[in-house]
């Protein structure tokens, strides 16, 4: 069973599992991801979601003694958003036509930044 590394997510993952192919989406971005998105100037972003960034960069200050960080109005607001990272993967298929290859882009829904096999 090979395993294969996201260039995009770096989720990992294994192809093939009890016999079917598996195949990878990127998660969304989380709120931290968004805030170092933003921050590190790796992604851009429109104004609407930049202010939203912002106001979730204040709403998440942590607690002083436990460290937990609450989640505000905003951080709620851009998880529903469901935004994608730069270079987003979707290897799910295009009218369900068949992949043997994971590493291959070929009918993917978005091959974004693909795929790196890590071990056979």
């Amino acid at each position: 069973m090979a395993v294969y590394q996201c260039n995009a997510c770096q989720g990992r993952f294994q192809s093939p599992q009890g016999g079917q192919t598996v195949y990878h989406e990127c998660p969304p971005l989380s709120v931290p991801e968004l805030i170092a998105a933003h921050d590190n100037g790796t992604q851009a972003f429109p104004p609407g979601q930049t202010a939203l960034i912002a106001q979730a960069k204040v709403e998440r200050k942590p607690k002083p003694i436990t460290g937990e960080v609450d989640d505000g109005p905003a951080s709620a607001t851009l998880r529903r958003l469901s935004i994608t990272r730069t270079g987003h993967v979707d290897q799910n298929l295009i009218d369900g036509v068949l992949q043997k290859d994971p590493t291959q882009p070929v009918d993917q829904v978005s091959p974004g930044a693909g795929v790196t096999q890590v071990s056979p």
